[in-house]
């Protein structure tokens, strides 16, 4: 790299940049030593506009999330889906911040979800099981949970936690959780003191 710097040095007479707004281009016009003239050609990055993860960007996914989500939760999301930002960084919240407030996108607001949908946790509270135990169950299908992206927090409806077979895996799990253990008949108890003392 340093050798091709100092022939460029050497070569380069000057270098003007103009922009093609048109084609939404950098065009370098390079001046060599003896006369020549060489243009070069460079795509200018779309503000606030950076693919990729198959056909989503980052411009769709924010205002998919803006309004029921903060900013920080955003940039969380933006970044395991592997969005940049038009300058090709990852997304903070001073990022996403800045991003939304280009796009005229809604500020976060908790009031803003739906109130008849619940998140993954409030779900829990309600069933009286753990958050863990109710992605499972939308795992296999036994409850409908949503997520306006991937890797966005799962939206429930409160009405799923009513149905029949929701309950009943529920109550089953409650019962496995409070069914007292069995001791086999020929087990025998270690006595810890004597193994302590050197005893049989």
């Amino acid at each position: 790299m340093r050798l091709k710097q100092r022939i460029a040095q050497i070569l380069l007479v000057e270098v003007l940049v103009d922009i093609d707004e048109q084609r939404n281009e950098l065009v370098a016009l390079l001046h060599w030593k003896g006369g020549r003239h060489s243009e070069l050609r460079i795509p200018k990055n779309k503000t606030g506009r950076r693919l990729k993860n198959g056909d989503r960007d980052a411009t769709d996914v924010l205002a998919k999330l803006s309004g029921p989500f903060s900013d920080d939760a955003i940039a969380s999301i933006l970044n395991r889906l592997r969005l940049r930002t038009g300058s090709d960084n990852s997304w903070t919240e001073g990022r996403v911040k800045d991003a939304r407030r280009r796009a005229k996108l809604p500020a976060f607001d908790p009031q803003d979800r739906d109130s008849s949908s619940l998140t993954l946790e409030q779900a829990a509270r309600h069933l009286g099981v753990s958050p863990t135990f109710v992605r499972r169950l939308i795992a296999r299908n036994v409850l409908s949970g949503e997520q306006v992206v991937p890797y966005a927090p799962w939206l429930i409806s409160a009405e799923e936690l009513s149905r029949a077979a929701v309950l009943e895996a529920v109550k089953a799990s409650q019962g496995r959780r409070h069914r007292p253990q069995t001791v086999h008949p020929h087990q025998t108890n270690l006595d810890f003191a004597s193994i302590a003392s050197g005893g049989a």
